[in-house]
């Protein structure tokens, strides 16, 4: 096993310190408030498995790290919901706004910047308000060398194919690796 996951369903789960935590948990606690409607749907289970996540981070005055990955799948998901949103909000009338076939969120997201820089100063407040929750971005150039002595793509391959992980959650395992952190908290099983 390249490392552990931490089953917030299981009542009592011990929480390491410090731990990586995992896209889900932030965008379920942080992210998806500022998202309300349809574009960004929540289940009570995973909001309530947040709650309690950051809620005991938060008493034991511990550290939950945010990878370079993580950060960036964070930022990818609000920037999608956002503009799913505004696809929500504006169907209707998207063909005369834009004078062209707007198709899916993509087509949107190219013709449309605006929707991007009016979302910018919520992006900008993302940071302090996760250090305000006792997380820790880690920067690229504070991850440490590949302990396997492998090269990146080596590394990345072997860990994705060996276990069957999807290529970020590799990607973030091997980053936690150059951390010196093997535990991992998601709102995944896997």
């Amino acid at each position: 096993m390249p490392g552990n996951v931490i089953d917030l369903s299981i009542p009592g789960a011990r929480i390491p310190d410090p731990i990586i935590v995992d896209a889900n948990l932030i965008v379920e606690f942080l992210v998806a408030p500022l998202i309300e409607g349809r574009a960004l749907p929540r289940t009570a289970k995973n909001a309530r498995r947040a709650d309690q996540f950051f809620s005991e981070l938060h008493a034991r005055n511990g550290t939950g790290l945010v990878t370079p990955t993580v950060f960036n799948e964070v930022i990818h998901v609000a920037i999608k919901f956002t503009y799913k949103q505004v696809w929500f909000e504006v169907r209707t009338g998207i063909l005369d706004e834009y004078r062209r076939p707007i198709r899916d969120l993509t087509d949107l997201y190219k013709v449309d910047a605006s929707i991007l820089r009016n979302f910018e100063g919520d992006l900008t407040r993302l940071r302090p308000r996760l250090v305000a929750n006792g997380l820790l971005l880690v920067a690229p150039e504070g991850l440490g060398a590949i302990a396997s002595g492998r090269t990146y793509d080596d590394e990345l391959v072997h860990l994705i194919c060996p276990y069957g992980l999807a290529s970020n959650d590799a990607l973030m395992l091997l980053e936690a690796r150059r951390l010196g952190v093997y535990d991992v908290v998601s709102l995944d099983a896997d």
